[in-house]
């Protein structure tokens, strides 16, 4: 599998994964994602759409990190699921968003969804995306493995 270009976010978490990997980031706590799946043929949730989209986004992540920056995977995906997920429905994401995110994952072009789901996020706004970006560099702090 080929890298994704890189966006401005991306490359901005991937800095900030960086510094928080030098600085000797190491807390080991693990938080947890909680995700159902709704009935077929209903509106997508943030359970769904949170859990689905932090893992590919920590999956893109770790693979595309620098070779110095060391992240416990399983505690880094759980972390950015469980960010995802409760930013999801504490920003109430709009049906827009969701919808979007959703139809990224089950239709979208896998060699674009990295740009397809940046164009879905913006929708959320800026003050929204900065928290979400908060939660996203927390959760790469707490599963920072010190070297």
């Amino acid at each position: 599998m080929t890298a994704q270009p890189m966006t401005a976010r991306h490359a901005r978490l991937h800095l900030l994964l960086a510094a928080c990997a030098l600085a000797g980031c190491g807390n080991k706590n693990d938080a947890s994602a909680s995700a159902s799946a709704s009935a077929k043929g209903l509106a997508p949730t943030c359970a769904e759409v949170g859990s689905e989209y932090g893992a590919f986004y920590a999956d893109d992540l770790i693979k595309s990190a620098p070779p110095n920056v060391k992240v416990e995977e399983q505690a880094f995906k759980k972390g950015v699921q469980a960010a995802y997920i409760e930013s999801c429905e504490k920003d109430q994401w709009g049906s827009i968003t969701l919808d979007c995110l959703s139809a990224v994952f089950k239709k979208g072009d896998p060699k674009k969804r990295l740009q397809q789901t940046e164009v879905c996020i913006e929708a959320i706004g800026k003050d929204k995306l900065d928290r979400l970006n908060k939660a996203t560099v927390d959760a790469m702090t707490k599963a920072s493995a010190p070297k």
